[in-house]
């Protein structure tokens, strides 16, 4: 496969980044996604946390629901524990 991108800024970013790694301007490209999808899924992981915890105790989000806030959560929280603060 032969990909070919004809971007002005693209070329800059690329030969800027070849610069600073002291690598090709292919290698540098490649670095450049490659670190972008880790970071990319890296993000996805930690958003799914918290999903995953819910999975785990066999509890789900509903579509649609309003989360409430963290000031009423913790609220909540002190009322059940019999705690005022």
């Amino acid at each position: 496969m032969i990909l070919s991108i004809d971007n002005t800024a693209v070329k800059i970013l690329a030969r800027r980044l070849s610069d600073i790694n002291g690598i090709g301007i292919t290698e540098a490209v490649v670095t450049a996604l490659k670190e972008t999808i880790h970071t990319r899924d890296h993000k996805l992981a930690v958003c799914s946390i918290p999903g995953r915890i819910l999975e785990n105790r066999r509890l789900a989000c509903v579509a649609g629901h309003k989360l409430i806030s963290f000031e009423a959560d913790h609220d909540l929280d002190h009322d059940f524990a019999g705690d005022d603060g």
